[in-house]
């Protein structure tokens, strides 16, 4: 974007924050990378703008109760977003102090992938929240381990 574009530019603020997962000790995730696809046009395929290449690890249970972790900032051109990718590179979940790894889905190759159309206006400024319910987002299946399937 030049300086023009900056001018009429929108601003997305990314956070992350969690429900409650009772007789878990932690869900530890670390997000490599966070894109978002940007397009002027919401009938033609958009643009993947990367918001962050920081990997940053988290515990989910300890963000509740209105704690939230930043994600970071995106400053994108007028139009719309059409999907946000949160790319998983680790996962694993710890109960009575034993940490077993979580599989994520598609997590480290495309990501976890948020579809929808947020408009993107001239000057606005917008907090986006992904907020994980771990209670129904991580899933065990016996003999098999657990699964990230983000509700």
């Amino acid at each position: 974007m030049d300086q023009d574009d900056l001018l009429q530019a929108g601003r997305l603020r990314l956070w992350l924050t969690d429900l409650p997962l009772d007789g878990v000790d932690a869900v530890n995730v670390t997000i490599s990378r966070i894109d978002i696809v940007h397009t002027t046009d919401p009938s033609v395929e958009g643009q993947v703008i990367t918001v962050s290449s920081t990997p940053q690890t988290f515990d989910l249970l300890a963000l509740q109760n209105g704690v939230r972790a930043p994600l970071g900032i995106a400053t994108l051109p007028v139009g719309y977003v059409t999907q946000f990718r949160l790319v998983v590179s680790h996962a694993e979940i710890v109960i009575d102090g034993v940490s077993s790894p979580i599989f994520v889905p598609s997590g480290e190759e495309t990501g976890i992938k948020l579809r929808g159309l947020l408009p993107v206006t001239a000057c606005s400024s917008a907090d986006v929240v992904f907020d994980f319910d771990a209670e129904k987002s991580v899933i065990e299946n016996p003999g098999r381990g657990f699964i990230l399937k983000p509700v």
